[in-house]
C-alpha cells in the first residue's frame, strides 16, 4: 500500500484498523493550536461536528462563524450582513453564498435566514452530486456531507468522481487532495487544507467498507 500525501493523519499503513477501532475522528483533525495566527485574520478556527448531522450543520462550520471578525456578523443587531470572499469575487454573506446579481442583503439576513439561504444553496449542490453519481442516495450520510462540502467550494474533480463511481475510496481521497490549492493551503496550515482533510477521511472510511 502506497503512503498519502497528508502523513499527518495516517503515519503508518495501519489506518484502516484504526478507523475501525474509531480512533480516528472527524473532531481530531482540527484545533485551534493547528492555524497560523496570520490565517485567524482572515478565516476563523474551526471546531469539527459531527459529520454524521445534516448538510448545513456539516458545512456552516467551515464557511463562516459568529466568532469571525471578517465573517459579516454583527452581534449587537445579530444579523449577517456582505463580507469581502476570501476566494475573491463577488461578495459573500454569511455561510459562503456568492451573491448574485439583483440580490440586496443591505438590511441584513438573521442566522434563521442565513441558514435557509445555505439549505437552498446545498440543494442545487446536491442535483449536482445526484447527477454526477448515481448511487449518491445510497450513501452514508458523512459521506453524502463530504461529497456537497467538497461541490459547495468547487474543488471535487472529474478523477474524484470517477474513482467514487467504480468504488475506489481510497483513490478518490488521495486524488482529492492531488490538488494545487490544498498543498499551498496545507503549507499555510490553513483552515481550507483542514476542511479538504475532513472530507477525504470520510472517503477513506468507505475504503472497502
Amino acid at each position: 500500500m502506497y503512503y498519502i500525501e497528508y502523513k499527518n493523519f495516517f503515519m503508518t499503513e495501519n489506518w484502516k484498523a484504526a478507523l475501525a477501532a474509531g480512533a480516528l475522528a472527524a473532531s481530531s483533525l482540527v484545533s485551534p493550536s493547528d492555524v497560523d495566527a496570520a490565517d485567524t485574520k482572515k478565516e476563523p478556527t474551526i471546531s469539527i461536528k459531527n459529520s454524521t448531522g445534516s448538510p448545513e450543520s456539516y458545512i456552516s462550520q467551515f464557511e463562516n462563524n459568529k466568532g469571525n471578525k471578517s465573517g459579516g456578523w454583527n452581534d449587537s443587531l445579530k444579523k449577517w450582513f456582505p463580507h469581502k470572499s476570501y476566494e475573491g469575487g463577488s461578495d459573500t454573506i454569511a455561510y459562503g453564498h456568492k451573491i448574485l446579481p439583483g440580490e440586496n442583503f443591505k438590511n441584513g439576513l438573521s442566522d434563521s435566514e442565513a441558514l435557509s439561504l445555505l439549505r437552498k444553496d446545498i440543494s442545487k449542490k446536491e442535483a449536482v452530486a445526484k447527477k454526477n453519481i448515481p448511487k449518491y442516495d445510497s450513501l452514508p450520510q458523512d459521506v453524502k456531507n463530504a461529497v456537497l462540502n467538497a461541490l459547495y467550494r468547487g474543488d471535487m474533480g472529474p478523477k474524484t468522481i470517477s474513482h467514487i463511481n467504480n468504488d475506489k475510496w481510497y483513490d478518490a481521497a488521495k486524488e482529492y487532495l492531488n490538488h494545487a490549492e490544498y498543498r499551498k493551503e496545507k503549507t499555510r496550515g490553513s483552515s481550507i487544507a483542514k476542511r479538504m482533510e475532513s472530507n477525504a477521511l470520510q472517503f477513506l472510511k468507505m475504503h472497502k467498507k
